[in-house]
């Protein structure tokens, strides 16, 4: 071996990359826990207990962030086992985008939270569409990461995208909802679902010198939608009309 290649900078590169996802899993778990903690630990400003509905769609999440942090230390380990469970996985996304389904009706129907850390009650139609387009996004972003699971490349990024970009803006909503000075004067809420939505894309930056398409163009698409969803689509009568007609 020559003596360039001994001082090259290639193993640094190789062990941050390897290491970004299951960092990214981990923050994931943390940041999800500080977020629903809480309205659990402290219920005065509950509107109501958990319920069956809500807390098998809580385990669910859960166990998706946590085969989130397996698959992603698997992924340079055990590749076989990376994806035979990731086919498996397809049962995990099935049902979560079930119950994520049927928890937001059930809010609509309520006309509000339960945690009470959402203003859901203000507006129940208008509420229910983050938590919908959400479930379109985990369904989308999680096909296409399986379509590509032969582009390790394509498919990672994709999967930390159905993650952080479909699966964190509830815990997101949570946590800011939750403390009056984080939806105050300044937009926390935005801010950090830019924060995940971008985060890959600031790794590759770091990492690479240049950001992957992938992790440039869908969360750039996904931020524009969301905001345009929330100023003009969700407060729309059109779309009140639709949720209405989703709670019949």
């Amino acid at each position: 071996m020559s003596p360039a290649q001994l001082t090259s900078p290639k193993p640094l590169h190789a062990a941050r990359s390897r290491w970004f996802y299951p960092a990214m899993a981990v923050w994931a778990i943390l940041f999800s826990a500080a977020a629903f903690a809480p309205s659990m630990l402290s219920p005065a400003g509950r509107k109501g207990p958990l319920s069956s509905l809500l807390i098998s769609h809580a385990i669910l999440f859960q166990l998706w962030l946590l085969l989130f942090l397996i698959q992603s230390l698997l992924a340079t380990r055990k590749l076989s086992l990376h994806r035979t469970i990731g086919t498996a996985s397809i049962a995990l996304a099935g049902g979560m985008a079930l119950l994520g389904y049927a928890v937001t009706i059930a809010m609509g129907r309520r006309g509000f939270d339960l945690s009470g850390d959402i203003a859901a009650q203000q507006d129940p139609l208008a509420a229910m569409g983050f938590p919908l387009l959400d479930v379109v996004l985990f369904l989308s972003l999680f096909a296409a990461a399986y379509l590509f699971r032969r582009r390790p490349e394509i498919h990672k990024r994709l999967i930390l995208l159905t993650t952080f970009a479909a699966l964190m803006p509830a815990p997101i909503t949570h946590l800011t909802g939750h403390y009056a000075v984080l939806h105050g004067a300044i937009p926390f809420t935005p801010i950090l679902v830019a924060a995940f939505l971008f985060a890959g894309a600031l790794h590759d930056l770091v990492d690479r010198r240049r950001i992957h398409p992938v992790f440039l163009w869908i969360p750039l698409t996904i931020f524009i939608v969301e905001n345009i969803c929330f100023a003009k689509v969700f407060p729309a009568p059109a779309w009140h009309r639709f949720a209405a007609w989703l709670l019949r």
